[in-house]
């Protein structure tokens, strides 16, 4: 009688998909994210909606032309803004791993990374979504600013910084879901214990989180 197999014995790090065939599935899926609000959300018709009474309308076309460029261009480099993104998350985790001699391979890591990266894939569809069918309702500024099902959702964003919203729209589900899978690769491997891989995750995600919290608090005072 053959064997049946249960979700325990299915390996993920088997080769029916290499590294590649999920990062350009990844790649495809953000760019087309991309592209769908170019072409449907950040129309001229939204920006004249959202600056109309702020400039007037010969500037916003002038404004407009030039996020149209620099629009244009950015969804060329999404694969590589993607692939740079993956490499530095991977490498993040790999170090510590280094400096107590484990041995993982960078390959893995890079394949575990792009498996947590769908939760945050999911989390840029389901905002989108929830844009594109409230710019009808309503257009704000608010509306870009509030990831769903995070901290800043349950907040009254006009009470708080683009910076305090920014942080609080990394605690949510979507980020969640990225630890735990990659918490899950990390196990999977034999080679790390429950909390040193549960603690890896954490610094890694606190780390990211002080360089996105860095980097906007420059950004701020550069304006």
């Amino acid at each position: 009688m053959d064997k049946k197999i249960g979700l325990k014995d299915l390996d993920m790090n088997d080769d029916i998909f290499s590294n590649w065939h999920i990062f350009l599935c990844l790649a495809i899926i953000n760019f087309l994210i991309a592209f769908l609000a170019r072409e449907f959300i950040f129309t001229r018709e939204f920006y004249y909606s959202l600056f109309s009474d702020q400039m007037e309308l010969a500037r916003i076309d002038k404004y407009v032309d030039v996020i149209d460029r620099f629009s244009f261009w950015s969804l060329l480099i999404v694969p590589l803004v993607l692939f740079i993104r993956y490499a530095i998350v991977a490498y993040i985790i790999q170090l510590p791993l280094l400096i107590r001699y484990i041995e993982i391979s960078f390959k893995y890591l890079f394949r575990w990374v792009m498996y947590a990266s769908v939760a945050l894939t999911v989390g840029q569809v389901v905002h989108f979504l929830k844009i594109y069918f409230s710019l009808k309702k309503n257009i704000s500024a608010a509306l870009f600013k509030v990831q769903p099902l995070s901290l800043a959702a349950v907040v009254d964003p006009e009470e708080y910084t683009s910076n305090a919203l920014s942080i609080l729209n990394q605690f949510n589900m979507f980020d969640m879901i990225w630890g735990i899978v990659l918490y899950i690769g990390l196990l999977r491997t034999g080679k790390i214990k429950k909390l040193d891989a549960f603690l890896l995750v954490i610094g890694v995600w606190v780390f990211l989180l002080l360089v996105q919290w860095s980097v906007l608090f420059c950004l701020e005072k550069f304006k």
